[in-house]
């Protein structure tokens, strides 16, 4: 067996061991003695995994703190210093480093699949289009609003549907009653009759149609005793500018004397180019007529002069013509005896207008 000398210096005391020491220790360790190992022992080439086990302080030799060190407690705030560049593992910029301060514009460039795929969601909505910062949300948008925005019509934009039905297109572009309208099938006769009351004046028949403008009938007898002219109640109409009228009367009078004749005359509210009215009626049973006629506003120039009896109705027939000026107006047929004595224009009489032009 090859021996292995170890250089140890024991203490014995305070001198260094005697050579027989050194001589009993080699011995032991060739004889295989206690505490000593051989350099062909197994256990030196055994790479076992160490077990888990624990050292005190005092058992390691070197640069070991031992756990109640005072330094290791020591909270020390870390002192100023700085390390050169040289003393960082791998890449390092130095802070006055001129590209850190270089506001250069980014050229184009493009990300590889690396960056896309991350997220197709993330880079679909980077490459589309975004409303301004200022935009509003379509959510808030009121009905107001939007109306406010289609005033006019619409020309820049078609429908594809429309040459689909053209049917349902001219019936949506159409005039439409309100939903409360009435079916013309539900209409009545009497509905129709209670609206056509009065003069239509808007539109003309080709033939056999009423001529007249208006027809006046007398509702109630009026009476008047004094030569002042009376008007003869609803017998009056409406004329326009410039505009030419013919009228027919056939009125039923009495008198209280067979000396008492009539007057007639056309009462306008408004000045007139021109008028005429005639009238005549029987004066005698054997056939002697009298009459009278009114050519100014509301004046009888003539007036007939009796009556055959005074205890029937006598038939007065008169025509005239009306010729106004540039203001319309109305027309109202008077009333008067001869003389200042009683004179009744009965209810029923008659006056027929026409509107030439």
């Amino acid at each position: 067996m090859a021996r292995t000398w170890i250089h140890r210096l024991i203490a014995k005391g305070n001198s260094l061991a005697e050579d027989e020491d050194w001589k009993a220790i080699t011995d032991s360790i060739d004889a295989g003695a206690a505490g000593g190992i051989s350099t062909t022992d197994p256990r030196l080439s055994d790479a076992r995994t160490p077990t888990a086990h624990e050292h005190e302080p005092e058992d390691i030799i070197g640069g070991v703190l031992v756990g109640t060190d005072p330094r290791l407690s020591d909270a020390r705030t870390p002192i100023g210093h700085a390390h050169a560049p040289g003393d960082t593992t791998g890449t390092a910029v130095i802070t006055n480093d001129a590209r850190l301060s270089d506001a250069r514009t980014p050229t184009t460039h493009n990300h590889d699949a690396s960056y896309e795929a991350k997220n197709s969601n993330i880079q679909a909505h980077v490459v589309s289009a975004h409303a301004p910062s200022g935009a509003q949300v379509n959510a808030d948008i009121t009905k107001a609003e939007i109306e406010a925005k289609l005033t006019g019509a619409l020309s820049s934009h078609t429908h594809g549907y429309e040459a689909a039905n053209a049917n349902i297109q001219a019936h949506v572009i159409s005039a439409h009653a309100p939903s409360t309208a009435q079916k013309n099938s539900d209409i009545t006769k009497a509905e129709i009759e209670a609206k056509l009351t009065g003069a239509i004046s808007t539109h003309t028949h080709s033939g056999g149609a009423d001529p007249f403008l208006v027809k006046l009938r007398l509702a109630g007898d009026i009476t008047n005793a004094t030569v002042t002219p009376t008007n003869l109640t609803g017998m009056a109409f409406t004329y326009e500018t410039n505009s030419f009228y013919v009228f027919e009367m056939f009125m039923l009078c009495t008198s209280g004397a067979a000396t008492t004749g009539y007057g007639f005359a056309l009462d306008v509210s408004t000045a007139i180019t021109s008028m005429g009215l005639f009238f005549e009626h029987q004066l005698a049973t054997g056939g002697t007529v009298s009459g009278g006629d009114s050519i100014a506003d509301n004046v009888s120039r003539g007036l007939s002069s009796g009556v055959p009896a005074i205890t029937v109705v006598n038939p007065v027939m008169g025509h005239g013509i009306l010729l106004t000026g540039a203001n319309t107006g109305t027309a109202q047929f008077t009333f008067r005896p001869e003389v200042a004595y009683m004179a009744t224009c009965k209810a029923g009489s008659v006056i027929r207008v026409m509107k030439i032009a």
